[in-house]
């Protein structure tokens, strides 16, 4: 039978034709249109042998139509630039063996197949312009390796287009080749490919076998949709990956199921590309899988963006190159989210690795967790837990993790060498849990690491090769390591290790609110220790628990001191083991209030270490010092400023330190309790030339306190005070001498009553005196708090007080039903502090229950037994507390006592000024002014177009009190909640309570956590230290105050933002 040549246009063929060559033949530049409803057949060798042969044209293929070429079922040639259409619902075949393509179009065009193509090297090859197919029925490549050529590919659109397999409800759609299932752009060009059915290779891939083999390939890039939400339909796969795009970035969404099938091979992968993004899943669809023998996803030399919702895999368990997600050159991962924690990443060696440290490999990786990675090899003596990493993010300074999941490792749980580590957030918990240190840091980069969960290390072993890089909860080494645990409100943090809790070898920052301890018989809780490359030192805040055989160890290298501040818990739980330990010289310790160390502290014999004692007015802080707990500590001092409230307390005459420096502050206090001091006699002799106090008591006790022969004295006195116990404290809220008492026969001097006598209560009742306590106290820096108050003539009403009445701070006035202490009545004009009292003789009055007496025309309390009666000189019975039994409430605080505050100081005729809310906040850096580039919802953000060298927080201040707005002394500005500086990544913040705020700041107030600044306070120049360019400046304020217009801080140039 000869070939059929077409004549007529449009044709339809209904007689078979069996040929050998080509079957049917439209030649020219006409655009044929032909439909097939009958068998055609074009049999051939080599190249010959074709079903229908078309210049160009359309060729429609009905349900009975069968189409088999040996070399092509198809061919539109594309003669002077014309397209091809091919629609098939019969079938279109080639030699399975040597064919070239069941449907081949030359010059661009499309093919619409719901039945069955195949061909032996192509099933659907489109070339020479862009190309369309969608399937519902099945198109694949046939031949066998090596027949199928270099491709062998079920669809190949060679210079790009767009392939739809199956729509959502057609899941049977089938596109299968030998080396690749779908090509997009084999050269040049991208495209989209859609699909709900599956698309596969043939090819097996072994360690034997290791050709390139793709379920898609994207020549230059494109984008891949896999699936529809709520389906599990939806299947790539090829035996080396699923997906691969080599010369351009791709962007895939997944619902179904992407995988690379090989074995025995290092790089087989779920997806390969060059850059691009990758979804996963939805936060309501988790069942998604994308997954490889040796990488779930891999995207080297651009950077990648990954969002996971299902499951990211990679298969083998064995070996480095098996990992669930590599970012080489950086990018984004998010894994899950708030309300979708069921992702998982998931690699033997790594979960997730970023950031590689080849030199070409220099973005940075930015991991958002919220459900789970994990690293699941066997970490054998051969690798090293060094090798099996849950996430590696390496060298690049930028680098950010954040874990508000479940991080696990069989080796290493997080390794950062350069970057920021976050797990949990305040009031929600995270873990990060491995078998050898939870968290590593290393390189010459910072790490920061910020912990509100779980870090935890859970190997049995204590010794080893690198026994505290590796056996720590976390480790850090190199360029500086900065650990927060915890926070204000937030104690439930917790850092756990085998070895130590916290190791850092090199220069650190370790700030703890919650716990951190080791586990192990002779582990550290906190251990830092220099390392060689230049003076290191480490600092330790602690205000939670740190416990180990040795709490805390700080090894100097000689030059450069350490520090730690404790207001927490530090234990050292073993034998020998110390609750502190220093090495090097030029260390400090600062106790504040809270502390608690158990085990002692120590110091490198011959060193120069300092103890400083910081407390505040509402938290004092009081320290027993003797050389068995403290040993080796040659200088004690008390901590800056006239707002220290502490106690040094030394037990007997060997425990005095060899200097106490800084004694100078009104509020501080050296306890000598074996110097008695029973009749309030003993003297003291201040010898300014060595520098000396000599305090001699009772039956010969003497004391010699060495102060710093480097502190200017000038204008100060030291007297020493009976407390009945041999301290120096004394503070009892009494009538001072000349207070007249109302009495049934009128006033009566407070010293002129006998016990007996009768006094008037408020009431009008007659009461006897019952008993009558007195004493004397001096008013000295070192007993501040025993000054009184006056309250002047007619502060309370006309004529109430008749007089001055002066008391001490704590003794209580009667308003509307309540009892306040007068120290909360100071409104610095009508009610204010006696600064002119020295010696001060006090007198209280007790009657039999607790009473409300008249002095001086003012209601102010009787004696009420608190335990303090033993402070005054003519105790003449046992201390006994009885169960309060009080004349009214006794009110410190809140709405009552603002009431009345207000309306004693509208008494003075004072008139407030015209106030502002604006507190004109801004930067002094270097000496300019620098005005927020925004302010929104209390947070302030300035950009500085240089690292300064130095720079102030500057806004207007006033006094509270003096501008009637309460009576609170203190000079303010704002009330910040944090400083944080950023810059290239680098980032060091400030929070409120830091103890470097000083300069310009109020005391932390940890129950509003929040500290206020004078109106100028000074970021201290260690936070400037890491910054070599431009900086942004983020300042989040607490609280503000009304301000008086007139302040506004106009003294420096201004410079916009």
């Amino acid at each position: 039978m000869p070939t059929y040549n077409l004549s007529k246009n449009p044709t339809t063929l209904t007689t078979p034709v069996v040929v050998t060559g080509d079957a049917v033949v439209g030649s020219g530049t006409t655009a044929w249109q032909v439909t097939n409803q009958t068998t055609l057949t074009g049999n051939g060798s080599g190249a010959t042998g074709v079903g229908i042969n078309l210049g160009a044209g359309t060729v429609t293929n009905t349900s009975t139509g069968h189409i088999y070429g040996y070399s092509r079922g198809i061919d539109i040639v594309g003669s002077s630039g014309g397209t091809g259409t091919v629609g098939n619902a019969g079938s279109i075949t080639a030699n399975a063996t040597h064919s070239f393509a069941g449907v081949l179009i030359e010059a661009g065009g499309s093919v619409g197949n719901s039945n069955f193509v195949q061909g032996g090297t192509y099933g659907v090859d489109i070339a020479g312009a862009t190309g369309t197919v969608t399937n519902t029925g099945t198109i694949e490549a046939a031949a066998t390796p090596p027949n199928a050529g270099n491709l062998g590919a079920g669809v190949d659109l060679s210079a790009g287009g767009n392939v739809v397999n199956g729509p959502s409800n057609a899941t049977t759609a089938l596109i299968e080749g030998v080396y690749r299932g779908v090509v997009i752009g084999n050269g040049s060009g991208t495209g989209t490919l859609t699909n709900f059915g599956t698309i596969q290779t043939t090819a097996p891939v072994t360690g034997t076998n290791s050709a390139s083999v793709f379920g898609v390939d994207f020549g230059s890039g494109g984008k891949v949709i896999n699936g529809a939400s709520g389906s599990t339909a939806g299947l790539i796969r090829g035996g080396y990956n699923g997906i691969f795009s080599g010369s351009g970035p791709a962007t895939v969404t997944n619902f179904g199921t992407i995988a690379g099938t090989g074995t025995g091979l290092d790089f087989v992968a779920g997806i390969k590309m060059l850059g691009g993004s990758i979804t996963n899943g939805a936060s309501n669809w988790t069942s998604p899988v994308i997954e490889g023998q040796n990488f779930g996803i891999q995207v080297p030399g651009a950077a990648g963006t990954v969002v996971n919702f299902g499951t990211v895999e990679a298969l083998v368990t064995t070996g480095s190159s098996s990992i669930g997600i590599d970012l080489t050159q950086g990018g984004l991962i998010t894994n899950g989210a708030s309300n979708s924690t069921a992702a998982l990443i998931e690699g033997g060696a790594y979960g997730v690795r970023g950031s590689t440290n080849a030199a070409s490999d220099s973005g940075a990786t930015t991991l958002v967790n919220f459900g789970s990675i994990a690293a699941t090899e066997t970490a054998t003596t051969n690798d090293g837990p060094a090798q099996v990493y849950a996430i590696e993010l390496e060298n690049v300074p930028g680098n950010s993790a954040a874990n508000y999941g479940t991080v696990t490792s069989t080796g290493v749980g997080v390794y950062l060498s350069g970057g920021q580590l976050t797990n949990g957030q305040a009031g929600h918990s995270a873990l990060v849990k491995s078998v050898y240190s939870a968290v590593l840091g290393g390189g010459s980069n910072p790490v920061t690491i910020a912990n509100f969960g779980t870090i935890e290390s859970t190997a049995t072993a204590t010794t080893g090769a690198f026994p505290n890089l590796f056996l720590s909860g976390i480790a850090g080494e190199g360029g500086g390591v900065q650990v927060t645990t915890g926070a204000v409100g937030t104690k439930t943090a917790l850092v756990e290790g085998s070895k130590n809790g916290i190791y850092v070898y090199g220069s650190g920052r370790i700030t703890n609110f919650g716990t951190v301890q080791s586990t192990g018989g002779s582990g550290v809780g906190v251990y830092i220790v220099p390392n060689s490359s230049g003076p290191t030192n480490g600092t330790v805040v602690n205000y939670g628990s740190i416990g180990g055989y040795i709490g805390v160890e700080l090894t100097g290298d000689g030059t450069a001191g350490n520090t730690l501040i404790n207001s927490g818990t530090i234990t050292g739980s073993d034998g020998p083991g110390y609750g502190v330990e220093f090495g090097g010289t030029n260390n400090l310790l600062e106790l504040k209030p809270g502390y608690s160390i158990t085990g002692g502290v120590t110091a490198a014999a011959g060193s120069t270490d300092t103890l400083e004692l910081s407390g505040s007015a509402g938290s004092p802080v009081t320290v027993d010092f003797s050389p068995a707990s403290f040993a080796n500590f040659g200088t004690v001092e008390f901590a800056p400023g006239t707002g220290n409230y502490a106690t040094l307390t030394l037990a007997g005459s060997l425990d005095i330190p060899g200097t106490i420096s800084g004694f100078t502050g009104p509020h501080d206090v050296v306890d000598l309790p074996f110097v008695g001091d029973t009749n309030n006699d003993a003297t003291l002799m201040w010898d300014p030339t060595t520098h000396t106090i000599t305090v001699a008591g009772d039956n010969g006790a003497v004391a010699v306190l060495n102060l710093d022969p480097n502190t200017d004295y000038t204008g100060i006195s030291y007297v020493p005070v009976s407390d009945r116990h041999g301290g120096t404290d004394v503070e009892m809220p009494c009538f001072c001498a000349g207070t007249r008492l109302l009495t049934p026969s009128g006033e009566v001097p407070v010293e002129d009553l006998r016990v007996g006598d009768d006094v008037t209560t408020l009431s009008g009742a007659t009461r006897p005196i019952a008993w009558i306590g007195s004493g004397r106290s001096l008013v000295t820096p070192a007993n501040g708090r025993s000054r009184p108050i006056v309250v002047r003539a007619g502060a309370i009403a006309d004529g109430v007080p008749r007089r001055d009445l002066h008391v001490t701070k704590g003794h209580s006035l009667y308003f509307d039903g309540v009892l306040i202490p007068v120290e909360f009545l100071v409104n610095g004009r009508s009610i204010l502090w006696d600064e002119d009292a020295r010696v001060v003789e006090f007198y209280h009055i007790e009657l039999p229950s607790h009473d409300v007496l008249i002095a001086d025309g003012a209601p102010a309390e009787s004696y009420k037994e608190d335990g303090n009666r033993d402070r005054f000189h003519n105790v003449d019975r046992p201390v006994v507390v009885p169960a309060p039994d009080w004349f009214a409430p006794v009110l410190t605080g809140g709405p009552a006592v603002e009431r009345v505050w207000r309306i004693l100081l509208a008494r003075t005729g004072f008139t407030a000024p015209a106030l502002t809310s604006d507190p004109d906040l801004h930067l002094v850096a270097d000496g300019r002014r620098i005005e927020p580039e925004r302010a929104e919802d209390g947070v302030y953000t300035f950009r500085l177009g240089w690292a300064p060298l130095e720079l102030r927080l500057a806004s207007r201040s006033a006094v509270p009190l003096a501008i009637g707005r309460s009576h609170d002394p203190r000079r303010l500005g704002v009330a910040i909640r944090s400083i944080e500086l950023c810059a290239d990544g680098v980032t060091t913040a400030l929070s409120y309570d830091s103890p470097a705020l000083v300069d310009g700041f109020q005391d932390a107030e940890f129950g509003r956590e929040l500290r206020w600044t004078n109106g100028d306070g000074v970021v201290p120049g260690r936070a400037l230290f890491a910054f070599d360019g431009p900086v942004t400046v983020t300042v989040q304020l607490a609280d503000r105050l009304d301000y008086p217009v007139a302040v506004a801080a106009e003294s420096t140039p201004r410079i916009a933002a």
